[in-house]
């Protein structure tokens, strides 16, 4: 029954909303619910730069987009998924099996295969 936008926390554009990023982007489903009529509504085409607006755009990123439109139109902020000593709740795999993936036999691509 509440919004929530929460993940891996980055809070680095000046004047910008900050964003949640990589593979665990979560909402709530309120939050969800919500933002479906704010992109139903957003305008579309524009074909210039970045210009902190939630819009459907050309060269778009959909972090910068997703907080936008979610700060813009929901009034929800991004929240970090860390507690109290900065452990992360939330993870991609048991955090067993992420501290041990061999990267380097993986080249460099950011995800395991």
């Amino acid at each position: 029954n509440e919004h929530h936008y929460f993940g891996h926390y980055l809070g680095h554009r000046a004047n910008r909303p900050a964003m949640i990023a990589g593979a665990c982007a979560c909402w709530s489903r309120k939050t969800l619910k919500g933002i479906a009529q704010v992109y139903r509504n957003m305008p579309k085409g524009y074909m210039g730069p970045e210009r902190g607006v939630c819009e459907d755009r050309s060269h778009a990123t959909e972090e910068v987009s997703t907080s936008l439109c979610l700060n813009d139109g929901l009034g929800v902020t991004a929240e970090a998924a860390r507690d109290g000593d900065l452990r992360e709740f939330v993870m991609l795999d048991p955090y067993h099996n992420q501290l041990t993936w061999n990267r380097t036999e993986q080249g460099e691509w950011w995800y395991w295969k």
